[in-house]
Parts: structure tokens; sequence; C-alpha cells
């Protein structure tokens, strides 16, 4: 007993030995890194009265508490010439734009407005600036004579500010609208002097036609909510590090200088504005802090050598890449492609199955992204109409009715496939590329046959880009924006056909696309349209953030692998067969 009293007492003084010296150790080494930080300096430009900058001000001053190495040099440039000099002057060195406050510079990085997302971004640099340094930007630029101020009174605070008329027009159920209303009601509070006159339009008549006056009149294309009228300035959309600090920096101006009065002449007195409701409280908004846009830290994902990637911001991105996905595996074009490569393979020439493959799907493709192009430029102008939206998802519905159809009774009734009285015509097409003597006529001929083989397959295929482009007409994206995702859409949509076409040329062979396959791809095609053709009736916000859109396609996904369970292994179990497949599986 009492060597294990004595084995006990020594086990414990070895382990609080161990553990001093862990914390010896660990002291030691941070200890020089907290002494030997380099120093690192920070320029702030800002405006008396901007809100986002009262928000980062308060940043800044528990980060330098933070950070005893850091030089935090404010200039407010609203109201002191001299600072709004040095901030030009530091805008065209460092390469940025002086349009917005709050603005922040730190080595060779620059930040316009402040969030959460840039709050996190500033003190990684300044992590990364404290170990490895980072040169100071305005050495040599802003003179030690010019000591960064506090502002002086302004004209808002003397009671000499210039009256602001900002015209605010939005949709009910626009997220970014709900948005832009609350920063509208905090900006109020900063501005007395300023007048929001606020007009929905999507089911308001007599306020969209005011929208399209006032368009046509300040010169600006009435395309989209929220749209922002201050004096001659215009902003289609609303973003909290861009959009926000302008129009803040505007109005800031605007109550200096003076502005005109953009409504003059277009709005009469009758046109009442809706007023501008305060913000909602989190049980009476009908959006959540998910589908409002605001950054959470589970959103951001920090990558070696590429930086903070704001999931949140990238839902547009991700149902691209799905839904292109799922389009890609199409019946229609699938079973072209597997036909044409079987008929070019019995040549034995692995030139003319390269040159005719490549060729079909090259032209098949320019027409069909010239289509969602043109589907997207329709909704773009016509998407501030409301009962636009309650369209399009009664169309989904159609076509994921079709597909969900011809999953259990194929081809029977209306039927968007290519229809059998068709194929004998494509047939003949596909012969005659057969027959081309040369290269440039089975060119020519694979062209003309690729041409209307698109034109005929449309109908089978036009599902998804008209749910598509609506998605991307509603979140408000812009021209350059929209090219980019066309080009992300067309290469994920051409995956399946490259692998099938790539295939071909390498082994000479070819496997043909059957009815069965058809089946299968038509029910998960069918139900991902009925999930977002329901999203977009109940909810369309939902598709602004990265995790309810991918827990929407997850549940559709879902859907579809459960009916295809029940349908294929639960039910035939008990007797019970549905569909002509099926039914035709059970009768023998």
């Amino acid at each position: 007993m009492r060597f294990a009293k004595l084995r006990t007492l020594y086990i414990s003084t070895l382990l609080l030995l161990v553990s001093s010296l862990v914390l010896t150790v660990t002291g030691a080494r941070a200890a020089p890194l907290q002494q030997e930080a380099e120093p690192v300096v920070l320029y702030f430009f800002w405006g008396e009265g901007c809100p986002h900058c009262v928000q980062q001000k308060d940043f800044l001053d528990e980060l330098s508490e933070r950070y005893s190495n850091l030089e935090v040099r404010s200039y407010e440039v609203y109201y002191v010439d001299e600072n709004r000099e040095l901030f030009l002057q530091m805008a065209a060195t460092v390469g940025f734009e002086a349009r917005a406050v709050p603005t922040t510079v730190l080595g060779e990085r620059h930040w316009v407005g402040f969030s959460e997302e840039i709050a996190r971004e500033i003190e990684a640099q300044v992590a990364t600036c404290s170990i490895s340094g980072c040169p100071d930007v305005g050495a040599g630029l802003l003179p030690e004579s010019v000591p960064p101020t506090p502002a002086p009174l302004s004209p808002l605070q003397q009671g000499q500010a210039e009256p602001v008329v900002l015209y605010f027009f939005w949709g009910e159920g626009c997220p970014h609208c709900v948005q832009q209303k609350s920063f509208l009601e905090a900006l109020r509070d900063h501005y007395p002097n300023l007048e929001v006159r606020s007009y929905e339009i999507y089911h308001v008549a007599e306020h969209r036609e005011l929208f399209l006056k006032m368009a046509a009149t300040v010169g600006f294309e009435a395309r989209a909510v929220p749209t922002t009228v201050v004096g001659d300035q215009v902003w289609i959309g609303y973003s909290e590090d861009r959009i926000a600090p302008e129009i803040e920096a505007a109005v800031a101006a605007c109550s200096v200088s003076g502005c005109p009065d953009a409504g003059v002449g277009i709005v009469p007195v009758s046109a009442t504005p809706t007023p501008v409701p305060p913000p909602s409280s989190p049980e009476e908004s009908d959006i959540s802090p998910e589908t409002s846009g605001a950054e959470t830290t589970e959103d951001l994902l920090v990558l070696p050598l590429i930086g903070t990637i704001d999931l949140g911001a990238q839902s547009v991105a991700v149902s691209t890449a799905i839904i292109a996905f799922v389009d890609g595996f199409n019946p229609c074009s699938l079973w072209v492609l597997s036909i044409l490569i079987s008929l070019t393979l019995r040549t034995g020439s692995r030139k003319k199955v390269f040159v005719t493959g490549f060729t079909f799907l090259s032209v098949t493709s320019l027409i069909y992204g010239l289509f969602i192009a043109g589907l997207f430029t329709i909704f773009s102008f016509i998407s501030f109409m409301g009962w636009i939206q309650v369209v399009v998802a009664l169309l989904a519905l159609l076509f994921a009715a079709v597909n969900i159809k011809d999953y259990f009774w194929y081809k029977e009734g209306l039927s968007f496939t290519i229809s059998d009285e068709k194929k004998p015509g494509l047939y003949k097409q596909m012969r005659k590329v057969m027959s081309a003597e040369s290269l440039w006529a089975m060119l020519t001929t694979t062209v003309v046959m690729a041409v209307g083989i698109a034109l005929v397959e449309l109908p089978c295929t036009a599902g998804f880009p008209v749910i598509w482009t609506n998605i991307l007409a509603a979140q408000e994206v812009g021209q350059v924006a929209f090219v980019l995702l066309l080009l992300l859409y067309m290469l994920i949509y051409l995956l399946d056909e490259l692998a099938v076409f790539f295939v071909a040329v390498i082994t000479l062979r070819s496997s043909k696309m059957e009815e069965k396959h058809g089946r299968v791809l038509k029910l998960i095609g069918g139900t991902l349209m009925l999930t977002l053709a329901t999203v977009m009736l109940i909810d369309p916000s939902l598709m602004n953030n990265v995790s309810s859109t991918l827990i929407i396609f997850a549940v559709a996904f879902g859907a579809s692998m459960l009916v295809l369970l029940l349908h294929r292994k639960v039910l035939p179990r008990f007797g019970i067969y549905i569909g002509t497949e099926l039914e035709a599986a059970g009768g023998k």
C-alpha cells in the first residue's frame, strides 16, 4: 500500500515538472514573437456621418488594443480638403479608385466599404504584416505636416446641410431590397436632411410607370430592382461593400454642395411614395441572415496562395455548376451523339470520328449558348415585373411534370423527347455525313445536320435554361458575370458528351443510349425542376446563399433516389408495378 502511494506521488511530481517545462518553453517561444513584431501602418479614410465608418472605427480601436505594433492613421475626407487631396494621391499611387468611404489601405492591399468579412481580412493582413512585415505605402506620400485629424463640425452638425432627395425603386419579395431598406433607415438617422422617396413597382402600376419615366429622363436602363437615384447618380442593385458606401458618399457630398432633385418634372405630387418600413425584427423579417447576404465564419474558406473565398456569395456559381451537370445528361443530345458516333465508327477512321464529333458538339453548343443568352436578355428586361416569376415557375412545373411522367410512361402523351417521326430524317442527315467524299464536304454536312438537330432538340432541353436564366435575372447578375457563368455552364454541360466523344476517338468503340437510361435521367431532371420551381414560387431568396442552395439540390437528388428505390425495389416486392417499363416486366 505504501509503495502504491509512493508511486502515485512520484508520477504526480513527474507530470507537474513536465507541465512546467512545457509552459516555460511555450512562453519562451511566444515572448520573442510579441517583442519582435514588425511595425504595421494602416491608413483609414473616412467621412463624418458615414455609418459604416463609425462601425469600422470601433473595430480599429479594438484591433489596436490587440496589436500594439499597429499604428492607425485616420483621415476625414468629406470636410477636410487637405485630407481629400491625400486620399486622391494615395489612390493614384496604390492603384485604386477613390470613390467611397470607408477606404482602408494596408501594405499593398486596400478595402472599400466595411463588413464582417472585410474586418476579418484586415485583421488577417495585420497578423501577416506583424510577422513578415509590409511596406508603409504612405511613406514619402503623406507628409508629416498633415497629421491625421478628427473631423471639424460639419454643415450637417451646424444645421446648415442642403436638402437631399433620394428615390428608391424596389419590389416586394426582393431580398436585396430588404437589405437596402434597413440601410436607408440608418442613413436617414445620420442625415436628417435626407428625404427617401420609396416606390414599390412589382404590384403598383403607377409606380412602375414612374420608374420607366425616371429611367428615360435620367438616362439609365430600368431593368432591375433595387434602383436608387440621387441627383444625377444611379445605382442598380445593392451591396454593403460597394454600393452602400457610394450612396453614403453621394448623400454626404449633396448635403454640403447640394444636388438637383432628379424627380422634378417626372414624379407628380399625386404619386404618393411607399413609406420605407423600419428594419424588421428576426421574427418578422421575410428573410433570414443566411438569405440576406450576411457573412458568417462558416461561409468563409481560406486557401493558401488564393486567399479568403466567401462561399456565401458563391450560390450562383454553385447553382450554375449543378444545373449544368444535370442538364448535360440530357437523353436527347446523348442519344443523337451516340448514334452519330456509332455510324461514324463504321468507317474505321479515327480522323472522321474526331472531325464529325468535334464539329457536331461545337455547333450544337454554340446554338444552345445563344439560346440561353437570349433567354437571359429577355428575363433581364422584364424581371422587375412580379408576375414573370410566377409564369416561369409554372412553366418549370410543366417541364417537371412531363419529365417525371416520361420516367413512368415514356413518350406517352405529351413528351419532350425527339419524336419517332423525326428520327428517319435525322438518320438520313447522318448518312449524308458518312457518304461525304472530302473533308470539307463532311464538315459542311455535319454543320447543317448539327443546326437542324439543335433546333429539333430545343423542346427537349429548354427546361433548365429557362430556370437558370431566370435565377440569374432575379439575382441581378451583370453582363460580364453572366458571360463567365455561361462559359462555366457550357463547360460543365459538355463534360459527359466530351467523355463519350473522347472514349470513342481513343477506343473506336461506342455505347448506345438506351431507353432505361433515358427514363432515369428524365426522373432526376424532372425532380430537380420540380424542386426549383417550388422554391421560385415560395421563396426565391433561398437561392441567394450557398448553404440553402446545396440543401435544395440535395433534397431534389434525395427525392429522385427515393422514388427509384420505391418504384424499382420496394413496390415490386408487393406485386405493385407502376409505369410501362415495370408493367411489362411484371406481366412476364
